[in-house]
């Protein structure tokens, strides 16, 4: 099997030897390949797509340099009580780079490329981008009162209490905010798969109109095989740019391995 996959990825104009392979040989390999992708996505997702303390922070930085249309300081009456978990006072949308704090509002506010937290009377409504990535009650997590008067003043306590209670919001999400991203790239990497599989298909036609369909799909699918290595490494070092390569190197090799196959008995 390693000779099998040394020459699937390093001699593709020799993937022809292959063609008496059983249909479920080249397809074990690719779902084997998928796990493996699928996992190092997993581990990328969780140690790096999740909101930090310091995200945290940017919008306590966000409330303290709000100021009005005329530069004068807005009166932020809203608070946060701990002996009844709500979010009292008016409403306000604050809005900064990338980043939106909604408190009191009738309305949800979320934009894409756009972190979106929603503070309304008992519970926070979370988006990233267009996607709502969770709903927390504030009686589910541990916070101290403060204003947001005195966030804005730059109130020690207050400033504290603000970024852990947007942090604690932050941790209760982070497992979804990672489920998501880890479905979204590994259902995008399929469905680039199968797009992959297809055009090899067809270009194999191309190179080689007499070979028949149950020899040419297994070595198109040997073939593109290579699409989801490079998938794999991509997420495994974090190298975005061998995405680009996954794609182009099936291309590549279906072209030489149909190219170099004269007959097949």
């Amino acid at each position: 099997m390693l000779d099998r996959l040394r020459i699937i990825l390093a001699h593709p104009t020799r993937i022809g030897l292959f063609f008496k392979d059983k249909i479920y040989i080249p397809i074990l390999f690719v779902l084997t390949m998928f796990f493996l992708f699928v996992s190092a996505n997993t581990v990328y997702n969780v140690n790096t797509k999740q909101f930090t303390y310091s995200q945290a922070k940017l919008f306590n930085v966000l409330v303290q340099n709000t100021v009005n249309d005329d530069k004068k300081t807005p009166s932020l009456n809203m608070a946060f009580d701990s002996t009844t978990n709500k979010i009292t006072g008016d409403s306000h949308v604050f809005v900064g780079n990338n980043i939106i704090l909604a408190v009191n509002s009738a309305n949800m506010y979320y934009k894409n490329e756009y972190i979106s937290v929603n503070l309304r009377e008992n519970e926070a409504v979370l988006y990233e981008g267009y996607i709502q990535i969770g709903t927390i009650e504030y009686k589910s997590i541990e916070s101290k009162n403060f204003t947001f008067t005195n966030v804005q003043k730059g109130t020690l306590d207050d400033n504290l209490y603000f970024t852990e209670f947007i942090y604690k919001l932050f941790d209760k999400v982070n497992i979804n905010q990672a489920a998501i991203h880890i479905f979204d790239d590994s259902f995008t990497g399929l469905i680039f798969f199968v797009a992959v599989l297809i055009f090899c298909l067809i270009d194999s036609y191309f190179l080689n109109p007499p070979i028949e369909m149950k020899v040419r799909s297994r070595l198109v699918i040997y073939d593109s095989f290579s699409y989801l290595f490079f998938m794999f490494l991509a997420a495994l070092f974090r190298a975005s740019w061998l995405q680009y390569v996954a794609l182009i190197i099936p291309i590549l090799y279906v072209n030489l391995t149909f190219s170099h196959i004269k007959k097949i008995r």
